[in-house]
């Protein structure tokens, strides 16, 4: 089982937020809290391999092996 983690970006997730208008707008506080309480993955969750998922500044999706601590 591979997994894919997608790496919280907060500055971004917030930017993206403020572009959004009406009820698709999420509060500040949901998106921290949130943010708070996420957890990165483990192979001890029964991973044979993690993938760390991020976006460049083109907008494209960049994937590398996930270093457990990173």
């Amino acid at each position: 089982v591979v997994g894919y983690y997608f790496v919280p970006e907060v500055r971004r997730a917030l930017q993206w937020n403020s572009q959004r208008s009406g009820h698709r707008a999420i509060p500040i506080q949901g998106v921290l809290g949130t943010y708070k309480r996420l957890e990165p993955p483990r192979r001890e969750e029964g991973f044979d391999a993690l993938c760390a998922v991020h976006i460049d500044a083109a907008g494209e999706f960049v994937v590398r092996e996930w270093m457990e601590g990173s």
